[in-house]
């Protein structure tokens, strides 16, 4: 499967997880929307650790702080996806600038991704 295909695939489980009330058809199309405002549509331009983010974000996996690199010439504009996402994700973000914070409370799951030190991790909120 490649990278867009994984991601888009794990959003919508996401989404439909985390959401009661949940119309895949608009949050299929707001997804795509996102990606292509975010020069995501090319699965090359999709970073293996933002599926492997999100994978862990659904599953509960955890993964300690783990550095990422991040090309915005090779790579889409992830900062502008996620901005995108929290839109239409029913997620709870904190978006400090530096980082952004992202907790699933159904699934008892909580992500960082760092700006500024260019890491993520996945972790278990804790009951």
């Amino acid at each position: 499967m490649n990278n867009l295909t994984a991601l888009k695939s794990t959003l919508c489980e996401l989404a439909i997880k985390q959401n009661e009330e949940f119309d895949l058809r608009l949050f299929t199309s707001q997804l795509q929307e996102a990606i292509e405002n975010s020069g995501l549509d090319d699965s090359t331009r999709v970073p293996d650790w933002l599926v492997l983010f999100f994978d862990a974000l659904l599953t509960g996996r955890i993964l300690p702080k783990t550095p990422y690199i991040y090309n915005k010439a090779s790579q889409g504009d992830v900062s502008n996806f996620l901005a995108e996402l929290e839109d239409i994700l029913n997620l709870r973000w904190k978006d400090e600038g530096e980082q952004v914070e992202i907790v699933a409370d159904k699934l008892q799951t909580f992500g960082i991704i760092s700006i500024e030190d260019d890491t993520y991790q996945v972790g278990r909120v804790a009951a």
